[in-house]
């Protein structure tokens, strides 16, 4: 396949419970066609992070090849974009802060960009490297804060930056098998960041009270990211996800961890009568087979098996309200929450998320997308169709700024061939 007549972008996730792989292209339209896409189950991955490169790397190698073979497309010829997940990828946010000192106070364009210099001056401990940063608001003199202060009057402005950080040699170690299998990395998105760029499109946040919450619930992670006419506001992610939901149901049965994780994925198919809604409980019973009494039939109280999954869905929403709250960001989402990963199809999950965060909670849907249904029907894929969306853009501003003979500043200039020579030795 030609990659210069036709640009093709694989997209790459290497999930607690699943390694992802997207091959895409774009139609006229500017719609994301996906033309293959590879799943295989992630055996010696925990959190988002590899604990066996061997078995990782033939794992992605297969996903890979299934993908390859689905597009009749190599991997190889086109642009590839990685997914990052796990406690080795935090935030850090900074303020860049300046006096106003024309008569009247009036901010303007330069004012802005000089505050945002401030801010962006961050050096990361010598073991990590920032790989992402973006403005999360401007507050004025009086403690007033704006997406935008462009405008208006005060005496100092303060701009608020939030840096995306990783540990380098837990990226390498990524990046390393990656490229290994595919030659080169074009771009790394934090997985909260991918998911939004996936199911919000720019034009849907054009007025302030337009703020939208993702949460993505994955199997060993729960990422979520807010984000406002100006962008990402806040983005984070806790070490909970699915997988602590069938823990808690094989403790609670003495089921095998591979039998709960598949009686929460079967949940709601025939035969199955539970749900997590708390208006349903009807005290349904259904039968499942264990791996650990000699695979005989066993009879569950659905009303339990509810009360165990809702506590700790419960739980799990309640922590990413708290932690929003902390970061002054649960009053920027006014209107509705999308619920997307493995975990948005969990029956009845979104009465219980509307319940408990107080907003109305959507299955987020991936937009102008085109291609292979199974991908297009999933929340699963989410963070992979996003990953594909946010890579383009990158490489379309990259490109944009070389062609209006656009150089970055020094500060800037360093920190990219930093990063380049993690992802790319």
């Amino acid at each position: 396949m030609d990659k210069e007549s036709v640009p093709f972008y694989t997209a790459i996730e290497l999930g607690t419970s699943t390694i992802k792989v997207l091959i895409a292209e774009f139609n006229p339209r500017g719609e994301l066609i996906v033309r293959g896409h590879g799943k295989v189950d992630a055996v010696q991955m925990r959190k988002g992070e590899i604990f066996d490169v061997q078995n990782t790397k033939d794992q992605l190698r297969r996903a890979l090849k299934d993908a390859e073979y689905a597009s009749n497309v190599r991997a190889y010829d086109t642009s590839v974009f990685l997914a990052l997940s796990g406690s080795y990828v935090r935030t850090v946010n900074t303020q860049g802060e300046i006096e106003i000192t024309r008569e009247g106070g009036r901010i303007q364009e330069q004012d802005i960009a000089a505050a945002v210099e401030i801010a962006k001056d961050y050096n990361p401990p010598a073991a990590d490297i920032r790989i992402d940063r973006y403005v999360r608001q401007h507050r004025l003199a009086d403690g007033t804060e704006y997406i935008n202060s462009l405008g208006q009057c005060s005496s100092k402005l303060c701009v608020e930056m939030q840096h995306i950080i990783a540990d380098q040699k837990r990226l390498n170690t990524v990046c390393g098998l990656v490229r290994d299998l595919v030659g080169k990395i074009d771009y790394v998105c934090y997985v909260p960041l991918a998911c939004g760029a996936a199911c919000i499109p720019p034009a849907r946040l054009d007025k302030p009270q337009d703020g939208r919450l993702v949460i993505d619930l994955g199997a060993g992670m729960t990422s979520y990211s807010v984000f406002t006419p100006l962008g990402c506001y806040h983005s984070g992610q806790l070490a909970v996800g699915c997988d602590h939901i069938a823990n808690d149901l094989a403790i609670a049965y003495s089921l095998h961890i591979h039998t709960a994780r598949s009686l929460l994925e079967k949940l709601g198919s025939p035969g199955i009568n539970c749900t997590v809604d708390p208006a349903q409980r009807n005290n349904h019973i259904f039968s499942i087979t264990t791996q650990t009494f000699n695979d005989r039939q066993r009879s569950l109280d659905s009303y339990e098996v509810e009360d165990i999954i809702s506590m700790r869905l419960s739980e799990i929403f309640e922590v990413v309200r708290h932690e929003l709250e902390q970061q002054k960001a649960w009053r920027w989402i006014p209107g509705d929450i999308l619920l997307t990963g493995g975990g948005a199809m969990i029956p009845g999950i979104l009465p219980l998320a509307n319940h408990i965060l107080k907003r109305p909670v959507l299955q987020g849907k991936a937009f102008e997308v085109g291609g292979v249904q199974e991908v297009l029907e999933s929340p699963a894929y989410i963070a992979a169709i996003g990953l594909i969306r946010a890579g383009r853009l990158y490489q379309e501003f990259r490109l944009n700024e070389e062609r209006l003979g656009r150089t970055p500043s020094n500060l800037l200039q360093k920190a990219l061939k930093t990063f380049l020579d993690i992802v790319n030795p």
